[in-house]
Formats: C-alpha cells, sequence, structure tokens
C-alpha cells in the first residue's frame, strides 16, 4: 500500500474535529457530492452522478439520525433533511439539475450557517 498524503490530511483533520466542526464538513461535503453529480450528468455520466447523489443522501440520513429531537431545532431540521432527500431523490430519477442546485445550495447556506454558530459558541465558552 503506498502513502497518500492527502489521504493522511484528510483523516487527520476529522480525527482532531470537535463533533461541532463535523457537522459543517457534513454539510459541505454533501453539497460538494451533489455539484459533483451536476458535472457528471453534465458528462452524460449517469453511474457516477447517481453515486455521487447516494452519497448526499447517506451524509443528510446519518445528520438526521444525529438530531436530538428534544430541541425544536431538530424537529425543523429533521422536516427540512427530509425535504432535501425526497429532492435528491427525484432529480436523481429525472437527471433535474436545477433541484441539485437548489439542494447544493440549501446545503452551502446551512454549512456556513453552522460554522457562524460554533464561532459563536466558542466565544461564549472563551
Amino acid at each position: 500500500m503506498t502513502f497518500n498524503p492527502y489521504q493522511y490530511y484528510k483523516n487527520q483533520a476529522l480525527d482532531t474535529s470537535s463533533k461541532y466542526e463535523l457537522v459543517g464538513r457534513c454539510y459541505g461535503d454533501a453539497a460538494a457530492s451533489i455539484k459533483r453529480a451536476q458535472l457528471y450528468l453534465d458528462e452524460k455520466n449517469f453511474e457516477q452522478a447517481n453515486s455521487s447523489i447516494l452519497k448526499a443522501q447517506k451524509i443528510l440520513a446519518g445528520l438526521d439520525g444525529a438530531l436530538d429531537m428534544q430541541y425544536e431545532i431538530a424537529g425543523q431540521l429533521h422536516t427540512l433533511y427530509g425535504y432535501m432527500q425526497k429532492k435528491l431523490f427525484k432529480a436523481n430519477l429525472s437527471g433535474d439539475k436545477t433541484a441539485l442546485k437548489t439542494v447544493a445550495g440549501m446545503l452551502d447556506e446551512l454549512r456556513d450557517t453552522w460554522t457562524q454558530a460554533v464561532k459563536n459558541y466558542k466565544k461564549i465558552q472563551a
């Protein structure tokens, strides 16, 4: 097995991230997978597009499964994740790049909001 510096760096970043930072990374990774799917659709590479969309759906399912439903925001996120999952499912069947762009944008916005919330939380804790 050969040493892959990129994979090593990626693993180190995951190992040293807080649980709060990991949520932001999940949003970013899901959005990136959807954006890759859009490019694959442009290339008519439907197998890779499908794979990329499925990856985003798995990330959303993981985020949804980790919600603590005792908080009101968790119910709202659950509804939002469900909406995005349905939108991705339909887009995967139809090749709807507009739907993919919409969901990727939502995930980018969630990532940015989450990142800012974590920064604010860290300031309060300091």
